[in-house]
């Protein structure tokens, strides 16, 4: 778990390398299903979490704007079971509190070159160049969401009791907050397709 680093970081580079062909499927199998149901052959429509009422989204105004995003879900010790905090950026927006996960995500992304040398908070993003069958390069600002579900800690802040704590099994008590926190979980994804570049939240 405190190697997460390379693992991401190929899964990632797989996934920009792929990410236009998977958009554009989308954006075809929800031009299918809209015709079939004689809605606007532009509209898109997901579920909120909560409420079931459906998101309608022009898909011309997706497509325009799609930027992905890197969302890592970790645990976070300096909160209580099932409390969510919510981070952009690397490490120069917000600091990674000695989550060693974390911490090896970082390194590989700033040893391939994808993590971005700005300290400025409202530029959360890497860049992210991916080479296709010719030379040319393209470069595309990424978004880096960072998700922490709290866990709790134990009393004693020995090194080994962290790390026998975070290696234990969950009690049914620390299961149910960590399943009462999925739909909160779910909404911030879902938000966060939608939200716009220039919108720092």
């Amino acid at each position: 778990m405190n190697i997460s680093g390379p693992p991401v970081l190929r899964q990632l580079k797989s996934w920009l390398s792929d990410r236009r062909k998977y958009f554009d499927t989308l954006l075809l199998n929800n031009k299918n299903t809209t015709a079939a149901s004689e809605q606007s052959s532009n509209d898109m429509q997901l579920l909120k979490s909560f409420t079931s009422e459906p998101i309608t989204v022009d898909t011309r105004v997706l497509a325009q704007r799609f930027r992905p995003t890197l969302v890592i879900l970790h645990d976070e010790l300096e909160a209580k079971p099932g409390q969510i905090k919510i981070r952009r950026g690397g490490p120069q927006q917000a600091s990674l509190r000695g989550h060693k996960g974390l911490i090896s995500i970082m390194e590989s992304l700033r040893g391939a070159g994808l993590l971005s040398s700005s300290s400025s908070p409202s530029s959360p993003s890497v860049s992210a160049t991916t080479t296709g069958t010719k030379s040319a390069t393209s470069t595309t600002s990424m978004a880096i969401l960072r998700i922490g579900i709290g866990i709790g800690r134990p009393t004693s802040r020995e090194r080994n009791a962290v790390a026998d704590y975070v290696l234990s099994k969950m009690g049914p008590q620390e299961m149910q907050a960590l399943t009462q926190a999925v739909p909160e979980v779910v909404e911030v994804l879902v938000q966060e397709m939608y939200r716009r570049d220039e919108d720092e939240v």
